[in-house]
């Protein structure tokens, strides 16, 4: 999301190469030989239930959004449960599969966990993955793409049962162990789309085959598969983003012509991103065009400061981007079993300009709060935000989102909508409309299993309209969703639908959105 350290970079990036990018981890020429064994280490009991304890510790006194959604006494009830089950030697991976729900009972997309990364490593160099790429619509799963030998199954088709079980109790069984933000439960599928096989070994695991009950939509007729996997870097780079996840993560294109300028932003992390948003609003003066497509689909979000610069060259009235920022730890002995570092808190150049004694024992210098303090006072997002004077855009604006749009990504259209500033297309994002729990996100490593929890410790309240859409994410103006034909045959729905929307609105016309 927007948070005020350099260090979330990295934890957004991780999170991103846990969903989206098997598919350029897949293809690198370090990736492992691959292998029909998952790779698994069997705890004790009693090394489960030290894990698990530090886990609880570290939720209860550090997560700040612990119980934003979800009521202390039911998560305490959850947590219980899980205690409960700790009582035979286990896998990491079986222990994962019981924390992931857990975890994602919380209904932060911050506060996620990793699994193993020997098992990890193992699935994304599996040889018998499942031979398929899906696409979820209305819930359903669809094949977009078959790579396996059964030529009979035709994109399209939809899957109704899959290994004996329907496939509505599969992608429950997927979903229920992926975080997202609030009760927007529908995100996920978003990222079904992306990492379904991956998902099925991880939460699920491997088969020696695949057995499928098929049904084609043209007729209604179902039918009956058997098929053999494929390595995992064959299903992971015939999965499709849109827009492609190629080009710079930061882009300008500008149609005089058309009178449009579409403007690409992959993430909120570029360390030049304010340089990157002088230049381009700069161009778009320059250009003269009227009409600003803001694509954020796919952007998982970045560094708070980032949001308001943005928003500055659009807004023409002072603005408050947060209404405020809270820390749940009252010390760092809240703190005691995670990971962090003064980068956690600070930027590079405020590091660089402490004295050197603070530089080498800065938790000795400063209390948590203080330190906090001083990291939130200095990152230039809070406080009141004044419009950009120089290059400031009046023309029209559209933002596109999807539900792989997360963190910042989510908070900027949905202050847009709050400011009326633009049109928001496409499908609700994977983070709350008042605000989400994100900022300074250390690391808890389990020591026994070696599973990783990224903790959350501010709670963010965005300075929008109280009671709006609680726990759930900036509702579009027009809600579309790439279409499964367009998504087989490689067409840009959303994008084109907003290229039809300018140019009926300078007719005076409004479209329909397309049914998904």
């Amino acid at each position: 999301m927007r948070s005020t350290l350099l260090n979330l970079a990295i934890v957004l990036a991780g999170a991103r190469l846990c969903s989206v990018a098997p598919a350029l981890a897949a293809g690198s020429a370090t990736v492992a030989k691959p292998s029909s064994q998952i790779v698994t280490h069997e705890l004790t009991p009693a090394q489960l239930q030290a894990d698990f304890q530090r886990l609880r510790f570290t939720l209860a006194h550090a997560d700040a959004g612990l119980y934003r959604y979800t009521p202390k006494a039911e998560m305490d009830s959850r947590l219980d449960a899980v205690a409960r089950r700790l009582n035979r030697p286990m896998t990491d991976l079986e222990f994962y599969r019981l924390l992931s729900p857990l975890i994602a009972a919380i209904r932060n997309s911050h506060t996620s966990i990793k699994p193993p990364a020997d098992a990890l490593k193992s699935i994304r160099a599996y040889d018998d993955t499942f031979p398929f790429v899906l696409r979820y619509r209305e819930g359903k799963a669809y094949i977009e793409a078959n790579l396996s030998a059964d030529a009979s199954i035709r994109p399209g088709m939809e899957v109704v049962g899959l290994n004996g079980r329907p496939m509505a109790e599969v992608t429950r069984t997927l979903m229920d162990g992926r975080s997202a933000e609030g009760f927007a439960d529908e995100v996920k599928y978003g990222r079904l789309n992306q990492s379904f096989w991956e998902d099925l070994l991880l939460h699920v695991g491997p088969s020696a085959s695949y057995s499928l009950e098929i049904r084609d939509p043209a007729n209604g007729a179902t039918s009956r598969h058997q098929v053999t996997g494929v390595p995992a870097q064959t299903v992971a780079v015939h999965v499709r983003e849109t827009p492609p996840a190629t080009g710079p993560p930061l882009s300008l294109t500008i149609d005089r012509e058309g009178s449009v300028a579409v403007m690409r932003l992959r993430n909120f992390i570029e360390p030049d991103t304010d340089a990157f948003f002088r230049k381009a609003f700069h161009d778009i003066a320059a250009s003269g065009v009227r009409n600003l497509i803001i694509d954020l689909r796919g952007n998982h979000g970045g560094i708070d400061w980032y949001n308001s610069d943005l928003l500055s060259y659009l807004s023409d009235q002072p603005f408050r981007f947060y209404l405020d920022r809270t820390l749940k730890p009252k010390s760092y002995d809240d703190l005691k079993y995670l990971t962090y570092t003064l980068d956690d808190f600070l930027f590079p150049d405020q590091i660089v300009a402490l004295p050197a004694t603070v530089r080498e024992h800065p938790f000795e210098h400063w209390t948590l709060r203080q330190l906090v303090d001083l990291s939130l006072a200095t990152d230039h997002a809070g406080g009141i935000q004044r419009p950009k004077i120089v290059d400031h855009f009046s023309g029209h604006v559209y933002v596109l989102i999807d539900n792989l749009s997360g963190s910042s990504s989510a908070e900027v259209p949905a202050m847009m909508q709050h400011l009326g500033l633009a049109t928001i297309i496409g499908e609700e994002p994977d983070g709350s409309y008042q605000g989400e729990t994100a900022g300074i996100i250390p690391t808890l490593t389990l020591p026994n299993s070696k599973l990783t929890v990224h903790v959350p410790l501010l709670l963010y309240q965005n300075d929008v309209m109280p009671g709006v859409r609680i726990g759930r994410g900036v509702e579009p103006t027009f809600t579309v969703s790439e279409t499964l034909e367009d998504s087989i045959a490689g067409v840009d729905t959303v994008m084109t639908f907003t290229r039809t929307l300018i140019r009926a609105r300078a007719e005076g016309k409004v479209p329909v959105a397309p049914a998904p």
